[in-house]
Formats: C-alpha cells, sequence, structure tokens
C-alpha cells in the first residue's frame, strides 16, 4: 500500500495535492491532535476527495515516543542549512502546530533549542522558521 503523510498542517490546503494524492497513492494522512477531530474542507469536491483518499492519524504515545527520539537527534546536532524552514521572501510568519500533536518533553526540547516557542493559544505551539539548533 501506497501512503504518504501531509505535514505540517491539519487541513490539506492544495486541491492539486489531494488530486495527485488521489492518482498516486492508497492513501493520504494528516496528523490530527485528538480522535473526533473535525477538518475543515474548501468545498464539498475537496470533502469527497480526502473521504475517498484521506485518513486521519491520531499519533499513539508510542508513535510519539518514537518521534521524540528522532527529533533529539536533529535538535541535538548541527544540521545542513537544508533542513531548516526557509520562508518566502516576505513571509514572516510562524506555524502553529497543536502542542499535543508532541509529547510536552518533545516540546520543552525544542523550546530550549530555540526551535518552537508557545502561541497564542494555550493549544498550540509555534514552529520558528530558519533558526539552527542552540542545543
Amino acid at each position: 500500500m501506497r501512503s504518504a503523510v501531509y505535514y505540517p498542517h491539519t487541513n490539506i490546503r492544495s486541491q492539486s495535492l489531494l488530486k495527485t494524492a488521489l492518482l498516486l497513492w492508497d492513501e493520504i494522512k494528516v496528523i490530527v491532535p485528538w480522535r473526533g477531530y473535525h477538518l475543515e474542507h474548501s468545498s464539498s469536491l475537496e470533502a469527497d476527495a480526502f473521504h475517498l483518499v484521506g485518513r486521519k492519524l491520531n499519533p499513539t504515545e508510542a508513535e510519539k515516543r518514537q518521534l521524540h527520539e528522532f527529533v533529539e537527534d536533529f535538535a541535538s546536532r548541527e544540521l545542513p542549512r537544508q533542513f531548516y524552514l526557509q520562508m518566502a521572501r516576505g513571509d514572516e510568519r510562524d506555524y502553529e502546530m497543536f502542542a499535543n500533536k508532541l509529547l510536552p518533553e518533545t516540546w520543552d526540547m525544542l523550546k530550549r533549542a530555540g526551535m518552537a516557542h508557545p502561541a497564542a493559544s494555550d493549544r498550540r505551539i509555534r514552529w520558528l522558521p530558519s533558526q539552527p539548533p542552540s542545543l
């Protein structure tokens, strides 16, 4: 079975990606912060396409632990510049992510490394673009 994971957003924001998913993959997964999370689609056509090929993935504690170890490896060493989020010219936004998609200790590690900080909402964390780790 061929599948893909859409990241970092919870909702797929691209019609062309949905079309590609319908042609190439058996399923495309979006990571949701909790069971029963409601996805918002911009049209009924997009909702129908997601219904055919899309799946919601709510990470288990074991998956979060495995990801923590992977992120720890990345956040604790120097990486090539290409590994960092590069913003388009004039795009100064931070990227928000639901905090409970990761373990609390993963967010703590990312905050200490200068790669994330709390967002205005208590349920979200902001990714900081283009910053090398400082751990």
